[in-house]
């Protein structure tokens, strides 16, 4: 079997391939599914629609005017939406709690798309950091 000339743009994994054929073969292996790896989708079989720039801004900004309420109100409701596409939301405290010394929100997001028939739903969770940083939990 011979090395796979493919990679002759490479000279040590040249060179590797002629010393050592079985190895080079695993490394040139290693190299593509590394890089099939990075096309991965984390969520598989998910087809639907996805939030742009836009809708993530507008959807980041109404997070934050609730993250940003002390106390918090549990019910308060925040919408969002983006009249250029038509996508629209959103996000609702759903609970107050402390982890591990922190302040804490549950917030139930709905996000719907003008060409999806149901929104998404999600719940998320946030704590406040002592560096005054929301993070998701």
């Amino acid at each position: 079997m011979r090395c796979m000339d493919d990679f002759g743009t490479i000279a040590t994994l040249k060179q590797f391939c002629r010393t050592a054929p079985a190895a080079g073969l695993v490394v040139a292996l290693a190299i593509s599914s590394s890089a099939q790896a990075q096309l991965l989708n984390p969520f598989p079989g998910y087809r639907g629609p996805v939030m742009n720039d836009q809708d993530r801004t507008a959807a980041r900004d109404a997070l934050q005017t609730l993250l940003d309420q002390n106390p918090a109100t549990v019910g308060k409701t925040k919408a969002w939406s983006n009249p250029a596409d038509g996508r629209h939301g959103s996000l609702t405290v759903a609970g107050s709690f402390h982890h591990n010394g922190m302040d804490c929100r549950t917030i139930e997001s709905s996000v719907s798309y003008p060409e999806w028939a149901t929104p998404r739903k999600f719940t998320l969770r946030f704590c406040l950091t002592p560096g005054g940083e929301w993070k998701t939990l």
